[in-house]
C-alpha cells in the first residue's frame, strides 16, 4: 500500500465520510504546469497492474467557463490558455506529449480545499497527454493521459546493443534504458521480498533486445523472472520505475475494508479456467541446445478433479532464459500464481481507493450477510476510479486470492510461439550463392541466421604454386566486416593468370564468436601456369559418407585428399585417386586426370562432424608441355572451382543409415514392464516400471491412474519426455498422444453400462 499518506487520511478513508478535491494540471510550452482544476468536470483512472502495467486516465474539462472565449481551451481560439505564436495562429495548451498530472486530496466533510503546496495532495497519475479530443456537444474537452511509461512505450530500440552476461536482470534493464533514453534519465529501483534491493537473477548469456518499443523489451526481462515492472509511488509521493517481486506468500492484510466503505460487491466468481498445475518451460541453453524443465503440483491435480492442467512456456532465441536455474525460477513463479483457482471479486467502494498496489497488497474485506459471512483476504489485481468534481467518487477493485504477476501475463507468455528454427539455421549463412558474373568480377550473396550479427569477409589473392594451406585462421584480421546488413551482397575480382582468389565468409555473433563459414576459390578465366587449391569440408551426412567430384578440363587435374582429420590430428589418413586419363606425374604425389571422376568414401569412413581436406593441383611439365608431352591440352579456360571440383557433404538420408538414437523418441521401438489394470468401473491404474527405447535409453515410470473417468470418451495414456520423464499423461484427443516425442502405452474407457453393471473399465495396453 502507498506510504505517502498523511496523518488522519487512513482514518478518513476507512470512515467512508469525507470530501474529495481533484486537481488537474497540464504543462505549457515552457514546461510550466498550468492548473485547470476550475475547468475539471469528471474523469476515470486505471492504476497500473500486472496485465496492464501503464496507468491511464481520461478527464473531461469544460471548454470554457460561461462561454468566455478569453479563457477557452479550444485549440484554434486565442485565449489566456492558448499562446499566440503570431498574429493569426494560437498555440494550444493541450497537446500530445505534454506533461500532465491528476491529483487528489481528501478532507473532513465541509473542510476547505487544501492549499496548493499542501502534503495532502497526492499524485494519482502523472505522465503525458496521449490524445485530446474537442467534441462540440456540451462544450466538453476530453483528454487522455498515460503515466510516465508513455515515452518508453512510444520509443523504439532502433540499434540494439548487447548487454554483458555478467549483469543482473535489473542492471540489464537499466542498460537498455540508458542506451536508448540516455544515461540516468530513467533510473530503476528494486523492491524484493528479502529487502536486499536486487533480484539476484543474472543473465547467463549476452542479451540483445529486438527492435521493439523500449517498454516491451524491459517488460519481457521483468516477466522472465515472474516479477512486475511499472511506476510506483515512494514515501514522498514521487513515482519511481520499480521492479517488484510479487508478495506471493503474504498472509497479513495491509488494509481492512469495513462494510461502511463497501458500496457493492458487483461480482464474485471462482475462476476455474486459469488453473495450471503442470508447467513446462522450454528454452535454449548457452550452446543453443533445446532444454526444458517441468514441475507439477500434486495437491492441485488431486483437489481439482484429478485433472492435469498443462501449460508450456517456450522461450525463443532472444530470451534471457538460458540456464536451468533461470528456467526453474520462471517455472516456479508461474506454478505459484496458477496452481489454485482464485475467488475473483469486483468490489465497488465508497470514495476513491487510490493507495492500493496490485501484486503487492493483501486486503481484508469484512464479512456481510449477502456474499460471505466472514472476513476474506484477497489481493487487488486491478483498480479503477470514477470521479466527478464536487462529489464523492467510487473505485472498483478487482481482487483475487493472493498477490501475483497476473494470470493474463502468464497466458500471453504461454501463447508466444516457440522458436522452432534449428540451431544450424540460427547460426548459419543462409542462401549462400553466386548472384552474377562478368569477365572481371563475381557477385556473391548470403543471409545471416537469426543468432548472427555480422559477416567477417576475407577477400584476397595469392600467387601459385605453393605448398601450404592459405585459408585464414581465426586470428587473421578480416578484410571487411559487415555489421549493418543481414542480407549481404559482396563482389570479388576474378584473379589474373598465376593467382587464385580466396573468399572466406564467417558468420559471427555479437561477441565475435563463430557461427557458420563458407569458402570459395576463384580461379583465373584462363590458366597459363601451375596452381594449387585447398578445399575443406565438415562431414554432415549422418553415416559419415562423402562424395568427391571433378569435371573434365583441358588442363590435367591432380587430386589428393586427407580424411579422419578430427581436430588437428597429427597423422591424418592420406589417400590418392586411382589413375584415370593420361597417367601419373608430379613426382608421384598425385595422379593426373583429363576425364570426369567421382570418388565415394563409403559409410563409416568418416564420422559426422569430422573434417576432410582435399588438395587439387593443375600442372605443366618443366618443358611447358602437358602430361602427354604436348602443348595442345592446356591453356583453355578452366572455370571457377565451384564449376570444376566439389566435395558433397550436405545432409542426406539413404537406406540403412538411420540408427535408432537419431530418431525422435516417439518414433523408436520400445518395451516396458509397466502393468495396466482396471481398479473399478471408471478407473485404470498402472504400476511403476521401466520404459526402454530401442537405442537403450530408459525411463523410470511412476505408478499412477487415470482418476475417475468423467465421460465415455476414450482416454489415451502415453509417455512424453517433454512433459515429464516419470509421469504418464492422459488425454481424450488422439492427436495429442501421437506427436513425435510421445509413446502411446494404453487406450482406456470406462464401463459403458455404469457403476452398477459389475464391469470394470476397459483398457488395451500397447505391450
Amino acid at each position: 500500500m502507498r506510504t505517502d499518506l498523511v496523518a488522519g487520511e487512513l482514518t478518513l478513508l476507512q470512515s467512508g465520510a469525507y470530501d474529495e478535491h481533484w486537481r488537474f494540471k497540464v504543462a505549457n510550452g515552457d514546461g510550466t504546469l498550468i492548473d485547470l482544476s476550475t475547468l475539471l468536470k469528471n474523469g476515470s483512472v486505471r492504476l497500473p497492474d500486472p496485465d496492464a502495467p501503464i496507468g491511464t486516465a481520461e478527464v473531461t474539462l469544460w471548454r470554457e467557463i460561461n462561454d468566455d472565449a478569453s479563457a477557452s481551451l479550444s485549440p484554434l481560439v486565442a485565449s489566456s490558455f492558448n499562446v499566440l505564436d503570431d498574429e493569426v495562429t494560437p498555440s494550444p495548451l493541450i497537446q500530445i506529449g505534454r506533461a500532465a498530472t491528476l491529483e487528489l486530496a481528501v478532507t473532513a466533510v465541509g473542510a476547505a480545499r487544501p492549499a496548493g503546496g499542501s502534503a495532502s495532495w497526492h499524485e494519482i497519475i502523472g505522465g503525458f497527454v496521449k490524445q485530446p479530443s474537442w467534441p462540440q456537444r456540451y462544450g466538453d474537452i476530453s483528454v487522455e493521459i498515460h503515466d510516465r511509461a508513455y515515452k518508453l512505450k512510444r520509443t523504439f530500440i532502433e540499434s540494439p546493443t548487447t548487454t554483458s552476461s555478467s549483469t543482473t536482470i535489473e542492471a540489464t534493464i537499466q542498460a537498455v534504458l540508458d542506451d536508448v533514453m540516455g544515461s540516468g534519465v530513467y533510473p530503476v529501483t528494486v523492491d524484493d521480498v528479502a529487502g536486499g534491493g536486487t533480484t539476484g537473477s543474472a543473465l547467463s548469456v549476452d542479451y540483445l533486445p529486438d527492435i521493439v518499443p523500449v517498454w516491451d523489451a524491459i517488460q519481457d526481462l521483468a516477466k522472465s523472472i515472474g516479477w512486475t515492472l511499472w511506476y510506483r509511488y515512494d514515501g514522498s509521493g514521487d513515482a519511481q520505475l520499480t521492479l517488484t517481486e510479487p508478495r506471493r506468500s503474504k498472509t497479513v492484510a495491509d488494509y481492512t475494508f469495513t462494510t461502511a466503505q463497501i458500496a457493492d460487491i458487483e461480482e464474485l466468481t471462482i475462476v476455474e479456467e486459469d488453473i495450471r498445475n503442470v508447467i513446462v518451460v522450454a528454452y535454449l541453453d548457452t550452446n543453443e541446445a533445446d532444454q526444458s524443465v517441468t514441475s507439477e503440483d500434486a495437491t492441485s491435480i488431486t483437489t481439482y478433479g484429478g485433472i492435469r492442467r498443462f501449460m508450456k512456456i517456450a522461450e525463443g532465441v532472444e530470451s534471457p532464459i538460458r540456464t536451468q536455474a533461470a528456467a526453474e525460477l520462471l517455472r516456479d513463479a508461474a506454478l505459484a500464481d496458477l496452481k489454485d483457482p482464485d475467488a475473483d471479486q469486483a468490489i465497488k467502494t465508497i470514495g476513491a481507493w487510490w493507495p492500493g498496489e496490485p501484486s503487492v497488497d493483501l486486503m481484508a474485506f469484512d464479512g456481510n450477510e449477502f456474499v460471505y459471512d466472514s472476513t476474506q483476504k484477497l489481493a487487488p489485481y486491478a483498480i479503477s476510479i470514477e470521479f466527478a468534481q464536487g462529489t464523492l467518487s467510487s473505485a472498483t477493485i478487482r481482487a483475487r486470492g493472493k498477490p501475483s504477476a497476473g494470470s493474463g501475463s502468464w497466458r500471453d507468455r504461454a501463447r508466444k510461439p516457440p522458436d522452432d528454427v534449428s540451431v544450424e539455421r540460427r547460426l548459419g549463412l543462409q542462401n549462400f550463392r553466386e548472384i552474377s558474373r562478368s569477365a572481371t568480377a563475381i557477385k556473391y550473396g548470403w543471409t545471416l541466421g537469426a543468432n548472427l550479427e555480422m559477416s567477417f569477409i576475407h577477400d584476397f589473392q595469392e600467387a601459385q604454386p605453393y605448398t601450404v594451406d592459405k585459408w585464414p585462421v581465426a586470428t587473421r584480421i578480416p578484410d571487411t566486416i559487415n555489421n549493418t546488413d543481414r542480407d549481404v551482397e559482396y563482389e570479388v575480382d576474378i584473379p589474373e593468370a598465376g593467382l587464385v582468389g580466396y573468399l572466406q565468409v564467417e558468420g559471427r555473433k555479437s561477441d565475435g564468436s563463430f557461427g557458420d563459414m563458407e569458402r570459395v576459390l576463384i580461379f583465373p578465366s584462363s590458366v597459363d601456369a601451375d596452381f594449387v587449391a585447398f578445399l575443406e569440408a565438415t562431414v554432415k551426412q549422418s553415416d559419415g559418407s562423402v562424395l568427391i567430384e571433378g569435371w573434365t578440363t583441358d588442363r590435367a587435374l591432380s587430386v589428393a585428399y586427407a580424411y579422419n582429420t578430427g581436430v588437428d590430428p597429427t597423422s591424418p589418413t592420406i589417400a590418392m585417386v586411382e589413375a584415370q586419363g593420361v597417367g601419373a606425374t608430379g613426382g608421384g604425389l598425385v595422379t593426373g586426370f583429363s576425364s570426369d571422376f567421382s570418388i565415394s568414401l563409403g559409410a563409416a569412413t568418416l564420422a559426422y562432424g569430422e573434417k576432410i581436406k582435399v588438395l587439387v593441383v593443375a600442372y605443366l611439365n618443366a618443358n611447358g608441355t602437358g602430361p602427354d608431352g604436348t602443348a595442345t591440352d592446356h591453356g583453355l579456360p578452366l572455370g571457377a572451382q565451384a564449376e570444376r571440383f566439389k566435395i558433397t557433404v550436405s545432409d542426406q538420408i539413404t537406406d540403412g543409415i538411420v540408427i535408432s538414437n537419431k530418431l525422435r523418441e516417439g518414433t523408436r521401438n520400445f518395451i516396458t514392464d509397466v502393468v495396466f489394470s482396471a481398479t473399478d468401473w471408471d478407473t485404470v491404474a498402472w504400476t511403476s516400471g521401466t520404459l526402454t527405447l530401442s537405442d537403450g535409453t530408459t525411463f523410470a515410470i511412476a505408478s499412477g491412474n487415470t482418476g475417475n473417468l468423467g465421460s465415455d470418451a476414450l482416454r489415451y495414456i502415453f509417455f512424453d519426455s517433454a512433459v515429464s520423464t516419470t509421469v504418464l499423461q492422459v488425454v481424450t484427443v488422439f492427436s495429442d498422444a501421437i506427436n513425435e516425442d510421445s509413446v502411446l502405452l494404453c487406450v482406456a474407457k470406462r464401463a459403458t453400462l455404469g457403476s452398477g453393471s459389475g464391469q470394470n473399465a476397459f483398457f488395451v495396453p500397447a505391450v
